[in-house]
C-alpha cells in the first residue's frame, strides 16, 4: 500500500514523539519537559533535541526511522553525521505492529551491560 508524503511524515513524527516521551518519563525527576524536544520534520540535525542537562544524563544523538523497510546502515550514517562531540549516535526504528528498537555501537552496548551486571 502506498503512503503519501504527509502520511510518512506523520508516522515519523509519531515515533519521534514516542521516543521523546520515553526519555522524559525515564528522567522525570531529573529533567524538565523542555529539556527533551522532538524537532520538526525536515529540519537538520538530531531528531531529538537535548538540553545540556539532558545530554549529561542521556548522551545519545537519536535518529528516528518509522518505516516498513529501514536501511539500517544509511540510518546509522545519518545518525553519525548528526552527532555532536561527546554524544553517541543511535537509531531508534520501528515498523507497523512492532515496538521500537535501538541500534547503538557495540562497544557502548557492552559498556552498559558491564554497568548493570
Amino acid at each position: 500500500m502506498y503512503m503519501n508524503t504527509a502520511g510518512r511524515k506523520a508516522k515519523g513524527r509519531k515515533l519521534q514523539q514516542t521516543t521523546r516521551d520515553l526519555i522524559r518519563e525515564t528522567f522525570i525527576n531529573e529533567l524538565e519537559p523542555d529539556d527533551v524536544q522532538s524537532i520538526g520534520m525536515g529540519q537538520q540535525g538530531m531528531d531529538i533535541q537535548l538540553s545540556p542537562a539532558a545530554q549529561k544524563l542521556f548522551p545519545f544523538a537519536i535518529e528516528c526511522k518509522n518505516q516498513e523497510k529501514v536501511n539500517v546502515m544509511n540510518a546509522i550514517e545519518q545518525a553519525i553525521s548528526n552527532t555532536k562531540k561527546g554524544m553517541i549516535p543511535a537509531v531508534v526504528f520501528k515498523k507497523n505492529g512492532i515496538k521500537p528498537w535501538i541500534t547503538i555501537p557495540f562497544d557502548v552496548f557492552m559498556e552498559i551491560i558491564g554497568k548493570v551486571k
